[in-house]
């Protein structure tokens, strides 16, 4: 069975991600700073999402739905502190 994390899953994209990937027998791992779901994450913290990643184990799937606001440039151009 796959394993999906979906980031920002309480709500919105996230949580109409998760409910899709649930509905096609898809592990489904919903991380929010909303109470009441599988992870309360802040992904803005690298140790929290660092420790979330290990008790989570392996994805196959990853969804980032978080509603964070930062830089407006290509992933890969964004520094760890941004």
């Amino acid at each position: 069975m796959r394993t999906a994390l979906v980031s920002g899953g309480a709500s919105g994209v996230g949580r109409a991600c998760a409910e899709r990937l649930s509905a096609e027998g898809v592990r489904v791992v919903t991380a929010d700073l909303a109470p009441g779901w599988d992870v309360r994450l802040d992904v803005t913290d690298p140790e929290a999402v660092t420790a979330a990643a290990g008790r989570i184990g392996p994805v196959d799937i990853l969804v980032n739905s978080a509603g964070i606001i930062g830089p407006n440039k290509p992933l890969w151009e964004v520094s760890g502190e941004e």
